[in-house]
């Protein structure tokens, strides 16, 4: 069994050098890079039906591909390694929670209950922090079960938050419901969001489908699977509104898992390590926001020179996390 020397985002564990895929790590930079256009609206300034179908509808496919890439490790790891694994991720989400807690903290008296939720369910983009370790404790605790069994147990997930994010973004059951739906930790959370997708990447590495599926199969898959998703968010706009986010698209399901089996298959000669790779995804992802708050206080830019600059300052930023983590565990 594969060992965890440390901890990188939206993966599983640090597996050996030898079966590192490059295509996987390069995945990840890919999938923060439109987290950052998610955060921040991108073309929302030029073109706002185009804007909407990126930012719900292609950008959404970020953090599903991370949940799934943290499973298909997961499934490597033993005890132990699962052990240290789940202290870094609780230790990433302590320590950039209150790296943003100027960000959180209430300027009012803040309650008890208040703040309970708040370090519950996480904020913002940190969010996916706790998320991935009580998905991943769940994961782990059966991952003995057959894969019918763990297929039987996430699919009613899958399905529930599915309906939650669609009744309430249509506003289909009366307006108490509907506010309660419409909150995002009701449908944005380990049960509902981390752990079915956690689950897949898991029963992919355990069925080896990377090696399985041909390789017309999955551009078909891949094909299909973002025209769906394009349509779907197309739909949504003109039947929801441009009002209404959506952070579970049906569509997700396919092109997610048709994206990641198709990262492993790339053959990319790079002279970076992987592990640099996979924390530069990891600090671009956690210091952006902070970012993208400066510049929306005092650049005064619009949407799109804003997220350009995000990206730039972000990965200035996260290539000096990636130098730092090599004596402070910030990634």
């Amino acid at each position: 069994m594969s060992t965890s020397r440390g901890f990188e985002l939206y993966r599983g564990t640090e597996a050996a050098d030898t079966s590192r895929t490059v295509g996987l790590d390069l995945l990840r930079i890919c999938m923060a890079l439109m987290v950052v256009g998610l955060h921040g609206h991108f073309l929302s300034d030029v073109d706002q039906r185009a804007s909407y179908l990126l930012v719900e509808g292609l950008f959404r496919v970020a953090v599903p591909v991370f949940f799934l890439i943290s499973g298909y490790y997961l499934q490597r790891m033993d005890r132990r390694g699962f052990g240290r694994w789940v202290r870094h991720v609780l230790w990433l989400y302590v320590l950039w929670m209150a790296i943003y807690v100027f960000q959180w903290w209430p300027t009012t008296q803040p309650t008890l209950a208040g703040l309970c939720g708040r370090l519950a369910f996480g904020y913002y983009h940190l969010w996916f922090l706790i998320a991935l370790a009580l998905a991943g404790a769940m994961l782990f605790a059966v991952r003995a079960w057959s894969t019918a069994q763990l297929l039987a147990v996430v699919l009613p997930f899958v399905l529930l938050g599915l309906a939650i994010q669609y009744a309430g973004n249509y506003h289909l059951l009366g307006d108490d419901m509907d506010r309660r739906l419409n909150q995002l930790l009701v449908y944005r959370n380990f049960l509902l969001f981390g752990f079915p997708f956690l689950t897949i990447g898991f029963l992919l590495a355990r069925h080896e489908m990377g090696l399985r599926i041909s390789t017309w199969t999955l551009v078909g898959a891949l094909s299909f699977g973002f025209a769906s998703l394009s349509v779907e968010a197309a739909l949504n706009l003109r039947l929801a509104g441009a009002r209404e986010t959506f952070d579970l698209l049906f569509s997700l399901y396919l092109v997610a898992p048709a994206l990641l089996l198709w990262a492993m298959r790339l053959n990319v000669p790079v002279q970076i390590p992987g592990k640099d790779l996979a924390q530069f995804a990891t600090g671009l992802y956690l210091v952006h926001v902070l970012v993208l708050k400066a510049l929306g206080a005092h650049a005064g830019l619009s949407a799109t020179p804003k997220v350009i600059c995000c990206l730039v300052v972000s990965a200035a930023l996260a290539a000096v996390l990636v130098r730092m983590n090599r004596r402070l565990p910030v990634l």
